[in-house]
């Protein structure tokens, strides 16, 4: 019985994660793939624990994020040194910030002196994978993939190539923050229309 109870937990902290972990109450996202997009600008990648300025109130963009996928190594403890796969430079992976309506242009690189094929799985993606299949990319390579984001929310992305495990596990993991349309609310004012579902 313990066992279920701790597998039913696993599976429901797996769902939050893959289906973000906002929603709206007001019945879910709108159609959203009617909003123009206007101009383009170069996505602002951070290292964690900092996360991008907020979008607020801007229009909807074509939105370009440059990212590296580099196998370093880094200091677990005192003197514990490690070989770290990471999205960016950093574990977990550089924040990504971005708002409903925006065409995104990803562009995936893998470091040139990288032992190991990667890909990356946006959960904030609509679709099938999140983007992994069209984002396999050997060392010395770089792929391009585009898709437009239609719900608002905080999600993972992470490296989907086999075994998932051990990419996770060696650090290739991170977050992609969708602002709803006009931004999110300043912090300690309460806005009914986001709950937190975990």
């Amino acid at each position: 019985m313990k066992t279920k109870l701790k597998n039913i937990s696993y599976m429901l902290a797996a769902a939050t994660l893959t289906f973000g972990l906002f929603s709206f109450k007001d019945g879910g996202p709108k159609d959203n793939t009617k909003i123009p997009v206007v101009g383009q600008s170069i996505a602002e990648l951070t290292a964690p624990p900092f996360v991008p300025k907020p979008i607020g109130k801007r229009e909807a963009t074509k939105l370009i994020v440059n990212m590296e996928i580099k196998e370093q190594e880094g200091e677990m403890v005192d003197g514990v040194k490690y070989t770290y796969w990471t999205f960016g430079g950093s574990v977990p992976g550089s924040f990504i910030r971005t708002r409903v309506g925006d065409e995104v242009e990803f562009h995936l690189k893998n470091h040139p002196d990288n032992k190991m094929p990667h890909n990356i799985d946006l959960h904030a993606v609509t679709g099938q994978g999140g983007g992994a299949s069209s984002s396999l990319v050997a060392p010395g390579h770089e792929k391009t993939f585009s898709f437009k984001v239609i719900n608002p929310g905080l999600y993972v992305y992470h490296c989907a190539t086999a075994p998932v495990g051990m990419h996770i596990a060696n650090g290739m993991y991170g977050l992609i923050l969708v602002e709803p349309e006009g931004g999110l609310p300043p912090v300690g004012i309460p806005n009914k229309k986001w709950t937190k579902i975990y």
